[in-house]
């Protein structure tokens, strides 16, 4: 049973390793540049997607160069209650609005929208701590989409 294990398993990493895989995200494999970023809307979540976005900007090797609007807005609302009234769950949604346009005044528009839902805490503080990571998160995770998004334009 053991070195049907081990063997399979050195199978599997032999596999693995000669695939060629890579990751889509690898900067060397991205063929375009951020110029310009406009950012209008919530500052705190615009710089946290600027903070993802920095090793794409002003890349003079690309041959694609892209010019970014970006506007985003969030929203905290209470999702249940509990008997007394007092806040149970929360939602933090981001909304983020993006227009790229390239050198030819080509316009690309689209909108990321991410969300997570969360429990209270006892402690408030510990609570903006928490809401504070997940807002860092989640502009992570539309950073990562924007980069995405960018790759995919012709």
């Amino acid at each position: 049973m053991i070195k049907n294990y081990k063997f399979t398993t050195l199978i599997l990493f032999v596999f693995l390793a000669g695939c060629g895989f890579s990751s889509v995200l690898n900067n060397n494999s991205t063929n375009f540049s951020i110029e310009d970023i406009t950012q209008n809307g919530d500052k705190n979540i615009n710089d946290n997607i600027l903070v993802n976005l920095v090793n794409y900007r002003n890349n003079p090797e690309k041959d694609k160069k892209y010019y970014l609007k970006i506007s985003s807005s969030e929203s905290r609302n209470v999702t249940s209650k509990d008997t007394k009234g007092n806040p149970k769950t929360y939602r933090i949604e981001i909304t983020t609005n993006i227009e790229v346009s390239d050198i030819n005044n080509q316009i690309y528009k689209k909108t990321f929208l991410e969300k997570k839902n969360y429990n209270t805490m006892s402690s408030k503080f510990d609570l903006g701590i928490y809401e504070n990571n997940i807002r860092k998160n989640l502009a992570g995770t539309i950073a990562r989409n924007i980069s995405i998004f960018l790759s995919s334009l012709n």
